[in-house]
């Protein structure tokens, strides 16, 4: 009655689950940054509140930095 092979798998299928779900963490956080710069950028074509959303888009990536931070 040896139950080590087993233990030992399942503890590697979670570690291969977190790490996937960091690399998945910071994947999504820098498409959320990308699309809110590329939103950005269609505003100042636009010539529509730029300084709001600008400072808004610092602040979300503030946001998403220290969110990340705290994760890990």
């Amino acid at each position: 009655m040896d139950f080590k092979p087993n233990y030992v798998d399942k503890i590697d299928h979670l570690v291969c689950l977190i790490e996937f779900l960091r690399v998945l963490n910071i994947f999504c956080s820098c498409l959320i940054v990308y699309c809110f710069m590329i939103f950005l950028g269609i505003q100042k074509n636009l010539e529509v509140m730029i300084k709001p959303i600008r400072n808004s888009q610092t602040m979300v990536y503030h946001m998403v930095v220290f969110i990340n931070f705290i994760a890990y």
